[in-house]
Parts: structure tokens; sequence; C-alpha cells
């Protein structure tokens, strides 16, 4: 059976474990490339038709309170909300085939945006240095002081495990001190993350890591996202349409306004 994230030939110690290119991954960047540039272009567009509109109906009048406002700002104000929700669904589906991504939430806090901390579900693979985390926790540590649950790692030239796409240093507490080349050996990893040797037993050393109350280190296996692919471009496309819906109600409602006014100066 195929796995999810790689091909069934043997992996080079210096490669890892790269990730393949899925079907919705593929789908996703067609997509964000045919639909999200259209955002804009349609915005723009249809704020030119509200000036056209506006342009006959200028001026004040206390039965039109809409002519008092620029066209332009209402309708962005409007939509500035789903723009957003639009942004965080491409994000999310663009990466929701990246170990360890954690889905995007369309609203912010005082820190910035919300994330949705759910664990992703785990996938066996057939790389000693793939690490999955069973639960909560920031994950594992890296050279620069950040943690990633992206748990794909790979040899570097010395033979010292890096992040596969990054390329940067797992932090280790190495139990000789120094840093030793790991790239030939046969590895075992255990629930807490140290590493063995599996010819001999003997401890090489601590990977460093961010676990949560009851969450475990897997060898051989990586946390998948936790973006659900179909309800992603669900709601995708029902916040595409609503953009639609705001530009055509303003468009609607800036025509008949127009046509309000006139027939109210017949009046007089």
């Amino acid at each position: 059976m195929s796995d999810l994230y790689y091909n069934n030939s043997p992996i080079d110690n210096l490669l890892g474990s790269p990730l393949i290119k899925s079907r919705e991954e593929a789908l996703a960047e067609s997509l964000i490339q045919n639909k999200a540039s259209s955002i804009n272009e349609n915005k723009n567009t249809n704020n030119q038709s509200f000036e056209e509109v506006f342009e006959q109906t200028k001026g004040c009048h206390n039965l039109i309170p809409i002519n008092c406002q620029n066209p332009s700002d209402v309708l962005d104000k409007a939509n500035q909300g789903v723009q957003k929700q639009i942004e965080s669904s491409l994000e999310n589906i663009l990466n929701a085939s990246k170990p360890g991504y954690r889905k995007k939430l369309p609203y912010m806090g005082e820190n910035g945006e919300f994330t949705d901390e759910t664990p992703g579900p785990l996938q066996r693979t057939n790389w000693q240095f793939d690490l999955g985390i069973t639960a909560g926790g920031k994950g594992f540590k890296l050279a620069n002081g950040e943690y990633t649950r992206d748990g794909r790692f790979k040899f570097d030239a010395e033979g010292k495990p890096v992040t596969v796409d990054t390329e940067i240093p797992l932090q280790i507490c190495y139990e000789e001190g120094a840093p030793k080349d790991w790239s030939l050996k046969s590895l075992k990893i255990d629930f807490q993350g140290k590493v063995y040797d599996k010819l001999n037993g003997k401890l090489l050393g601590k990977i460093e890591n961010d676990l949560g109350k009851n969450s475990r280190i897997l060898q051989s296996y990586l946390e998948r996202s936790n973006v659900n692919l179909p309800l992603e471009f669900m709601g995708l496309q029902q916040k595409l349409r609503l953009i639609d819906l705001n530009n055509n109600v303003f468009t609607t409602g800036a025509k008949l306004d127009g046509e309000s006014l006139q027939n109210l100066t017949r009046l007089f």
C-alpha cells in the first residue's frame, strides 16, 4: 500500500523523508492561482462601477444616507472580515499536507491569530528519524530556539539531524558531550526522545522537546495536519460566494438609490 507522504523507493540518509506533493496540494495551488487573484480583480471592477453610478447621484439627502459615504469604503468594510477568512482558508489548504501544521482560525486576539491546537492524526512511515507526537505540547526544540511539530528530519553532511525543509539542526543533549555522526547508525528513539544505538543499546543523547501531559514521541511516525480539506474547500467556496453577494448587493443598491433620487426630484 502506498504511503501518504513518501515514495516506496529507498530513502537516503541525506535526504530524510521529503514530502511528496499530494493531489490535494496541487488542487490547492491551482485554486489559489485561479480564485484568490480574482478577488481583487472583481473588487476593483465592482468599485469602479460604484463610482460611475454615484457620480450621477452626488450629494447628501436625508432619505438616501448611503450617498454620504464613499461606496468603496463601505464595500471594503463589509468585505474585510470575509477577506480575512478567505486568507485563513487558503493558508490552511496550502499547508494541509504539511506534517504538524495547525489549522488557522479566521479570528484575531490580543496576541494575534488563533490556531486550532487539536493534534492531527498519526501516519506511520519507513524512516527512522520521522518523529510524531501523540498529544499536546510545542514539539521538538531546534537549534535556533524555536519549536516544531513537523517531525521530518534528515542528516546533514556531518551526520547530525536537521529539519528536512529548512535544514535547521535539531537541539540534542549528546551523552558523550560532543555531537557525533549518527547517519550510519541504526537508531531507537523512545517515548521521551532518548536516542539509543540499536546495535549495542548505548544511550547516545536526548532530543530536547516540549511535550504536553500524557504526550509521547513515536519513532517512524508523523503527525498529519489537522486540516479537514473537504470542509475547508466547502467553507472557502461559501466565503467566495459571500464576496460576490456583497458586491452584487452594493451594486444593486447603488443603482436603486440613483433611480430613487431621480424619481424624487421629479416631484419638485
